[in-house]
């Protein structure tokens, strides 16, 4: 689902970086299991601790324990007919749709054939076949994906890893079984299990810094490629100026976001395009974690399993919060000098099959501060196209 996956991922970004971010949330040990069966057991959606997921027909069951009502009768719906998206399942939490102001329609036709619209993005389905509940649906382009099908209730592994599962449902579905959680269910949820460590301090302070300027290197194996990167945030406007360097070529390119669009600029052309435009206020109000250095340390601020060790490095000694790689995080290990300062990060290869070839990535900070020039928002002086 090649074209599909590119309309999320720019939509993704946005309106699900204020809750989770990289792989951020629940520690691998409680995320779902790579099964069909887990598939359809979601996380429940309580504001508590997430508990480990049951299947819908475990869910279903335990419902009917403990309710006084009869338990309605199951409605048998055929495979074929229209599905609206009502929750997303990122990283072990069920979230409202509506909470992400996420449009969505599947349609299985008759014929094999169906489509698949995401917003005012649209895209025909080439085909699908049905293995018992699983459901293989391949799209124009040829990609594929698997959902498992039943009752009216479609569930879709958008990427094969189960990092992003999207429910939908016929109209006359049951969906009780499922309770999808608020954004602020999730926020709280989340907050509420920062690490206890020099990192979770220090990204406390981040988050209650109301600018946050960030400026470091970030040097990948592969290719041998680094980055310079100046990221500004403040007041839900973004701005990011990145000079690439690889194989002796430099490329420097611009970011902003601000009312609630981004922009792609290039600084030398004084040119731009409409990367995309969001109408949820949520990422605006997180904007600081479209910085990749921000998105690390807040992501493993989140985790559970530390261990605190010392390196040298170039002749110093740092202390340093080793994270060992989960179930969707690669390895990280932030360096802090005797004054608490974060000073290097160095992050394993990703851990998501086909990616293991990008390598260790180092970035070698510069300066984190509160210093912001709101003139960089500023994009007047680009001619802006869409």
């Amino acid at each position: 689902m090649y074209k599909t996956r590119k309309l999320l991922s720019a939509l993704f970004a946005l309106t699900l970086a204020f809750t989770l971010c990289a792989c951020g949330g629940e520690s691998a040990s409680t995320a779902p299991a790579a099964t069909s069966e887990s598939t359809v057991a979601a996380d429940t959606g309580k504001s508590e601790a997430a508990e480990p997921a049951e299947s819908a027909a475990a869910q279903t069951e335990s419902i009917a324990e403990v309710s006084v009502e009869a338990e309605p009768e199951k409605v048998e719906l055929p495979v074929e007919g229209e599905y609206n998206i009502f929750a997303v399942q990122y990283e072990g939490y069920l979230i409202h749709a509506a909470e992400m102001e996420l449009e969505s329609v599947l349609t299985l036709g008759a014929d094999s054939k169906g489509s698949m619209t995401m917003g005012e993005d649209s895209m025909d389905i080439a085909s699908w076949t049905l293995d018992g509940s699983a459901c293989t649906i391949t799209m124009e382009d040829e990609s594929s994906a698997v959902a498992t099908v039943e009752d009216g209730i479609l569930i879709l592994d958008l990427y094969g890893d189960e990092s992003m599962i999207l429910y939908y449902a016929q109209e006359e579905a049951d969906i009780s079984m499922f309770s999808p959680m608020t954004a602020d269910e999730v926020r709280a949820a989340m907050e509420g299990r920062i690490l206890e460590s020099k990192l979770g301090t220090f990204w406390s302070q981040l988050d209650a810094a109301d600018a946050v300027h960030l400026s470091y290197d970030m040097h990948t194996e592969y290719m041998d490629a680094t980055q310079s990167i100046d990221s500004y945030s403040k007041g839900g406007m973004f701005y990011s100026y990145k000079l690439t360097k690889v194989a002796g070529y430099e490329s420097p390119s611009v970011t902003v976001f601000r009312d609630n669009t981004a922009y792609n600029l290039d600084p030398e052309k004084k040119t731009g395009v409409i990367a995309t435009t969001v109408s949820s206020s949520y990422f605006a109000d997180n904007i600081e974690r479209l910085d990749s250095l921000y998105s690390d340390i807040w992501t493993y601020a989140h985790e559970k399993d530390c261990t605190e060790e010392t390196r040298e490095k170039d002749g110093v000694t740092y202390n340093v919060e080793y994270f060992p790689a989960g179930e969707y995080t690669a390895e990280c290990a932030f360096y802090f000098d005797e004054n608490g300062q974060l000073v290097y990060v160095e992050k394993g290869a990703p851990v998501i099959e086909g990616l293991q070839d990008i390598g260790t990535s180092t970035y070698t900070i510069k300066t984190i501060d509160n210093e912001v020039d709101e003139a960089l928002f500023d994009i007047s002086g680009y001619e802006i196209t869409e």
